[in-house]
C-alpha cells in the first residue's frame, strides 16, 4: 500500500497594529495591511496546492484574525485547535505541537509568533533567514513518517513564502 505524504506549514501571523498603547500585546489586532495580506497568503498557498486539514493556532488576537481571514479562502475547512501555549512559544514548544498532531492528519498548519517560529524554521533549514509577518514555510515529512514520530532529520523545506517577495507588497 502506498504511503501518504505529510506536510506541515509554519505561518507567522499577519502585520498587527500598534495604534493603542494601552492595549496588551496579546490583544493587538491586525492592521489594515495585515487584513489584506492574510487572505492573499492563504490564496497563494491554495494556488500552490497547500490547504491544511488541521490547524494549531495561538489564541492571541492577531494570530486568530490571521486564521479567520484565511479560512474562507480555502475550499475545505480544516479542524482548528486554539491553544494559549502557542502565544509567544519557543521553537521547542512549536515542535512539540507538531508532534502532537493526530497521525491521521496529512497537512497541518501552525499559526504563531516570532521569535519561536523564525528560530524553528532556521533550525530546520539553516539558511532560511528572516521570517517576517505573514511568512509561511512548508516542510515535507519523509515517506511513511507520521507526526507522532516526527524528528528534525525527517523533514525538508519545500518552499518559503514572504509577502514582500511573493505578493509584491510595498513597504507602506
Amino acid at each position: 500500500m502506498p504511503t501518504m505524504t505529510r506536510h506541515f506549514l509554519l505561518m507567522r501571523h499577519a502585520k498587527s497594529s500598534w495604534n493603542n498603547a494601552n492595549q496588551s500585546d496579546f490583544d493587538r489586532p491586525l492592521n489594515e495591511r495585515g487584513k489584506q495580506t492574510a487572505p492573499e497568503m492563504a490564496r497563494l498557498l491554495a494556488d500552490e496546492g497547500y490547504v491544511p486539514d488541521f490547524v494549531w493556532c495561538s489564541t492571541a488576537c492577531r494570530a486568530r484574525e490571521t486564521l479567520q481571514l484565511a479560512l474562507p479562502v480555502w475550499p475545505v475547512s480544516p479542524v482548528v485547535s486554539l491553544d494559549d501555549q502557542l502565544y509567544l512559544a519557543s521553537s521547542e514548544t512549536f515542535w512539540s505541537f507538531l508532534q502532537r498532531t493526530p497521525d491521521a492528519v496529512r497537512n497541518v498548519m501552525l499559526v504563531g509568533h516570532n521569535p519561536g517560529l523564525e528560530e524553528l524554521v532556521n533550525e530546520l533549514h539553516a539558511d532560511a533567514g528572516e521570517f517576517p509577518t505573514a511568512a509561511a514555510a512548508l516542510f515535507v515529512l519523509d515517506d511513511g513518517v507520521v507526526f507522532s514520530q516526527l524528528h528534525r532529520e525527517s523533514v525538508a523545506l519545500v518552499k518559503l513564502w514572504r509577502p514582500k517577495e511573493d505578493l509584491n507588497e510595498s513597504e507602506n
